[in-house]
């Protein structure tokens, strides 16, 4: 049953692997900040959010963060002025914490030439009706898996999942 998850979730968002789950949909957003960061090129000490992101995602991610060394910007990235090498990632909701459905298309090749790794906070039943994060030019996509049926933990939060090329 794992392998049809994780085949599940990469058709879904157009990744090409996955994992089984991750704690939450907050920690998978905290383990995609660690990882664009881990994989910079340069160590670039700081990391992007969106200032669409749900809140306790961004409260994570800055927890991690802070523990990292990594500074987190949050804002609009589209009107950001970004330096080449400034951040190892960025992160968009999608669909945002408001529920708007953004083209993503215009932020990911504004990360991939600033040299950042582009994350995408994902709805994987969304996904179902809407363009992929795989299609946007998403680099790692995380959310959270409960809306197919993944059960709480011990009465604790849902299970996410993480995805990447």
């Amino acid at each position: 049953m794992l392998l049809n998850f994780q085949t599940m979730v990469c058709d879904i968002t157009g990744m090409e692997v996955a994992n089984a789950s991750l704690l939450d949909e907050a920690t998978a957003a905290a383990e995609a900040m660690s990882m664009s960061y881990a994989i910079s090129n340069q160590k670039k000490p700081k990391f992007f959010v969106s200032e669409n992101v749900y809140p306790q995602s961004l409260e994570v991610i800055k927890t991690r963060a802070g523990h990292m060394g990594v500074e987190v910007v949050v804002g609009d990235f589209m009107k950001t002025n970004v330096e080449k090498g400034e951040f190892c990632g960025v992160l968009q909701q999608y669909p945002d914490n408001r529920g708007r459905v953004i083209d993503a298309s215009r932020a990911a090749k504004k990360a991939h030439e600033s040299g950042a790794i582009f994350i995408m906070g994902t709805d994987l039943m969304a996904n179902t009706l809407l363009k992929s994060p795989g299609e946007y030019g998403a680099d790692i996509v995380y959310g959270n898996s409960q809306r197919f049926g993944v059960p709480m933990g011990y009465g604790g939060p849902h299970a996410a999942f993480f995805a990447t090329k």
